[in-house]
């Protein structure tokens, strides 16, 4: 008879125990609500505007082709609940369309082949926006200032006339420092308590006047050109988050 009781005792208790374990298991972990992150990013350079285009018409075609994004700094801090600044160290290259170029400068009777170098910004940026963090992800949206220095290409011409003789072209590559802008947005999947996936889409513009000194056969003259360095930078990277 005891034991019939016992036996009874642990079929009503049992159920109890496993439904409030259950219930433990299920209520999810509070995280810590961490203040700052510190990552890196890469992904992909896409240039825009006159910077991409190849028609005569535009205003000072760029000729730029897609390249790499690289922010070696992606610091972020929330100082007011959902204001957010930060600071970023960016690294951008893109080419130069050969081709297009080339077709542009060929007439009826003459012939070119054109080699040229990368495009490539060197800034650094600050930005202030707005950040909504959860649980598990964190989104965000800002404007940004910079300050940085972009490099245009070098471009070697050689042009070819009926008679087959060559003539070559050479065209410096030529760098400026200024000021520039970008608005970016983006989300911070976090992983664990500490480690964040980031995601990241940035619109980033600089614009300069250059002089490029061009030589040919012992004649040397200035060219004046503005650049629009005009990209949607779409970058992937991991980020750290501390102070809590």
């Amino acid at each position: 008879m005891l034991k019939m009781w016992c036996i009874a005792l642990v079929m009503i208790c049992c159920p109890k125990l496993i439904f409030s374990q259950a219930n433990e298991a299920s209520t999810p972990i509070e995280k810590t609500d961490y203040k700052a992150y510190i990552g890196f990013n890469l992904g992909f350079s896409i240039p825009n505007g006159s910077f991409e285009a190849t028609n005569i018409e535009s205003n000072q075609p760029g000729y730029a082709t897609n390249g790499q994004s690289l922010q070696l700094i992606d610091l972020g801090y929330r100082f007011y609940q959902n204001l957010n600044a930060s600071f970023h160290y960016l690294r951008l290259q893109n080419g130069f369309n050969e081709n297009a170029f080339a077709d542009n400068l060929r007439t009826q009777d003459f012939r070119y082949g054109v080699e040229a170098s990368n495009y490539e910004l060197n800034a650094a940026m600050v930005g202030l926006g707005f950040v909504k963090p959860t649980n598990s992800i964190s989104l965000q949206m800002q404007i940004m200032l910079g300050f940085g220095n972009v490099f245009i290409p070098s471009i070697l011409i050689e042009e070819t006339n009926p008679s087959g003789d060559v003539r070559t072209i050479q065209i410096a590559s030529a760098k400026e420092n200024g000021f520039g802008f970008g608005v970016s947005g983006g989300f911070r999947i976090h992983l664990n308590e500490r480690l964040d996936l980031s995601t990241q889409a940035s619109f980033i513009n600089f614009q300069k006047d250059y002089e490029q000194v061009e030589s040919s056969n012992g004649q040397v003259a200035v060219q004046n050109s503005r650049v629009n360095y005009e990209v949607i930078a779409v970058n992937f990277g991991l980020a750290y988050r501390f102070m809590p």
